[in-house]
């Protein structure tokens, strides 16, 4: 990443772990985009409040990052575009709750794969437990209402791995719902 560029002039004052995380982030938001949204669509993403949207000003400009990395991705215009933080709620909680929700089936996805890279090294991302003793019972819980059949929602897994060792992506595990007639 080239600070120098003039393109990204607004970035200099970002620390450069926020500002590859942000564009790492944004770039695989973008290609979910790219395959999930229809034209119009309008895409609303929330986020903590942690370095890539620390203040209003950062989260303005983390804003400004999505659309442009996005825009490379997208054959077709979206509607509105919008990102805020956990800060953003009204008082009600909601924004918060919702974010809570994605935290927690990451938390247990996470220990799903550090159990599994742990007993079973050579298994990892091929493994997904539907009640192992050796993980939080809330993992457990929620282990097994990720591969509920009855929900009307499609649920994916993506196990992306930074090792040099692995390959980048090295699991892909597809939860189908059955279609509701």
């Amino acid at each position: 990443m080239d600070l120098t560029n003039p393109e990204f002039a607004q970035y200099r004052t970002w620390k450069r772990p926020a500002l590859e995380n942000a564009c790492r982030v944004i770039h695989i938001l973008s290609l979910f985009m790219a395959g999930l949204c229809q034209p119009r669509q309008n895409l609303l993403w929330f986020t903590d409040e942690d370095a890539i949207a620390a203040n209003p000003q950062r989260l303005y400009q983390l804003t400004d990052l999505f659309a442009w990395i996005s825009s490379g991705y997208l054959s077709f215009d979206m509607g509105h575009l919008r990102c805020g933080t956990t800060a953003s709620d009204d008082g009600s909680k909601r924004i918060e709750d919702l974010a809570a929700i994605p935290d927690l089936i990451a938390g247990a996805v996470s220990e799903q794969f550090e159990v599994t890279d742990r007993e079973m090294p050579d298994m990892v991302g091929n493994v997904f437990w539907l009640h192992a003793p050796l993980v939080r019972a809330k993992t457990n819980f929620i282990s097994r209402w990720l591969i509920k059949t009855e929900a009307p929602l499609k649920r994916l897994v993506f196990y992306i791995s930074s090792s040099e060792s692995a390959p980048f992506c090295s699991a892909l595990m597809h939860f189908h719902a059955r279609q509701s007639t």
